[in-house]
């Protein structure tokens, strides 16, 4: 255990990264394989983030300084609004988010039950009558990556929920917190509350964008908790060491994902958009004049050219500045300058690396 530890000190840039790194596998390590112990479980977490270091590589997401330093900023944000056990905070709303998935999960099992077969229906039968962990394990034999909507109804869920269980005094006397109800009766979620869900994930899993790829893909084995104690009571050191490396490449693909969607371009344009920052207000006026003045421009060179089509005004009528106008446009030029201002929101995704699996 020494050595290892001291073999953690060879990247001092990183070090505060990688010790709540580990600090994060152990806990989940424990909770995992409680008969193993804690030490055992710690050793296990520094020997595997260790050889993950070393042995990434192109075939797999890597575990490098941009990765540690993402790391150290979610954790940087929980620890500002949590006590020094803001790691085991974030394992119980990891969780939460993961209940929240295997109950959208169950609910669309149960409904596709109507026209199943025998067996879909007995499984489902056992969920209502309180077995709602053996669904979990049917559903999670194979991986299932959850569609938009699916992901959407849990963010409606889990916000719900925390209006519900995790408002202060004065916040539940605000008419701003009180959840309404559409035409159809469902209960639904508004733009004030959304912001307040929003800033609540932040401060308890780092980021929004945790929540949505634990919607979006489910936790693996390591963290999902106590809630298959019953079958882990002789985990063996083998089958701990697996769940820590299967725990670590999937933090590794969440920190990459994330780090990818923070630098897309257009997600960048976007936030500078909205900022309050003065130096952004600044880039907001001239990235405005240049597109009224690129407008005009085109405006300007459709004219010319319906003139020049309807024989109202030939070409070689038109001053050098027409002509230059009217070819940059049919050119496609014109149109690839507008198109550096354009912001193309369709392209901003959170993508993930991990293998996909049958879509719900």
């Amino acid at each position: 255990m020494a050595s290892a530890t001291d073999n953690l000190a060879a990247w001092p840039e990183n070090d505060d990264a990688l010790a709540n790194l580990v600090v994060l596998l152990t806990k989940a390590g424990y909770d995992f394989a409680p008969n193993l112990g804690r030490d055992h479980a710690e050793m296990c977490a520094v020997s595997v983030v260790l050889d993950w270091h070393h042995t990434s590589c192109l075939s797999a997401p890597a575990l490098d300084a941009d990765a540690l330093a993402f790391h150290h900023k979610i954790c940087s944000i929980m620890r500002r609004y949590e006590d020094e056990e803001f790691l085991d905070n974030f394992l119980t709303w990891a969780r939460q988010a993961m209940d929240v998935r295997e109950k959208v999960l169950q609910d669309e099992a149960c409904i596709k039950t109507e026209h199943g077969t025998a067996s879909d229906r007995a499984v489902c039968i056992k969920s209502e009558h309180g077995a709602a962990s053996e669904l979990a394990v049917h559903l999670s034999e194979k991986h299932i990556t959850l569609s938009k909507d699916k992901v959407n109804e849990c963010y409606r869920r889990i916000g719900l929920m925390m209006l519900k269980n995790n408002l202060l005094p004065h916040q539940c006397e605000d008419k701003r917190y009180i959840i309404k109800y559409d035409e159809q009766g469902r209960e639904k979620l508004s733009g004030q509350q959304r912001s307040w869900i929003d800033m609540m994930l932040r401060k308890k899993l780092g980021s929004g964008k945790i929540a949505t790829f634990i919607w979006k893909h489910g936790l693996p084995r390591l963290f999902d908790g106590n809630s298959s104690f019953s079958r882990r009571r002789n985990v063996t050191s083998e089958v701990l060491q697996s769940a820590l490396n299967d725990g670590l490449h999937w933090w590794t693909v969440l920190l990459r994902d994330s780090l990818d969607y923070t630098n897309q371009p257009d997600l960048e344009v976007q936030r500078k958009l909205s900022s309050l920052d003065p130096a952004d207000k600044q880039w907001r006026d001239e990235r405005r004049t240049k597109w009224k003045a690129i407008a005009q421009e085109i405006h300007k060179a459709k004219a010319l050219a319906s003139e020049r089509d309807n024989k109202k005004k030939s070409f070689a009528d038109m001053t050098e500045e027409e002509q230059t106008c009217v070819e940059q446009w049919e050119t496609g030029q014109t149109e690839k300058k507008r198109s550096k201002y354009a912001i193309n929101k369709s392209g901003v995704g959170f993508h993930s690396f991990l293998q996909r699996g049958d879509e719900t």
